[in-house]
């Protein structure tokens, strides 16, 4: 099973999403405009409803807030998938897009919420955490050219190998770039103290 996040950002969740059984898909607020269209029906959706109409929405259940409020509409999905999480994967579609305000504060959810395995993608990226751990983590090389790690705590001490750049117990410091634009070679392996945001990139 995973969970299946569709917001109202640009829309890349038409040529990227690929059905598979037991997901379950959360509509956000604009994000079931995109869904409707490819006439797919969301298990659940929720928002302020600003720039969304689920009126034709029939024995599912719509979750609708206060467009005064603390919690982004992305935040309060996550929040309504945790009281439910098991491991699962979240995959979070449409949540980059042109609002740079929008896309920091995504991104910063990925690290609040660093026990969940969430994931943001869009046409050439995904974003995702990769937690310490004191055995290796390995990364297989895919149709993402570029990798790129970015530490979020001071003593950040990391090991790669498999990768374009090797390191060997490099200690990161808070706005350290060293690791940006890393390739996998064939299998990366990466081990970490402290977590890692991991942004993966295509070349075109």
């Amino acid at each position: 099973m995973r969970y299946i996040v569709v917001c109202a950002g640009e829309n890349h969740f038409k040529e990227l999403y690929e059905k598979k059984d037991g997901d379950f898909i959360i509509s956000v607020d604009g994000g079931y405009n995109y869904i409707r269209e490819m006439n797919i029906i969301p298990d659940v959706h929720l928002g302020d409803n600003d720039s969304s109409n689920c009126e034709y929405l029939v024995n599912k259940e719509i979750i609708k807030y206060n467009p005064i409020k603390d919690e982004s509409d992305l935040e309060l999905a996550i929040l309504y998938i945790n009281k439910i999480y098991n491991k699962e994967e979240v995959v979070i579609y449409n949540a980059t897009g042109n609002r740079l305000d929008h896309f920091e504060a995504n991104i910063r959810l990925i690290l609040k919420y660093s026990d969940m395995n969430l994931y943001i993608v869009d046409n050439k990226n995904k974003v995702f955490l990769v937690n310490s751990n004191d055995d290796y983590i390995m990364i297989n090389k895919d149709n993402y050219k570029y990798i790129s790690f970015f530490n979020y705590e001071d003593d950040t001490v990391i090991t790669l190998e498999g990768f374009k750049y090797n390191l060997n117990n490099y200690k990161l410091k808070r706005f350290d770039n060293l690791c940006l634009s890393n390739e996998v070679i064939s299998i990366g392996k990466l081990k970490t103290n402290k977590p890692l945001l991991c942004i993966q990139s295509k070349d075109k």
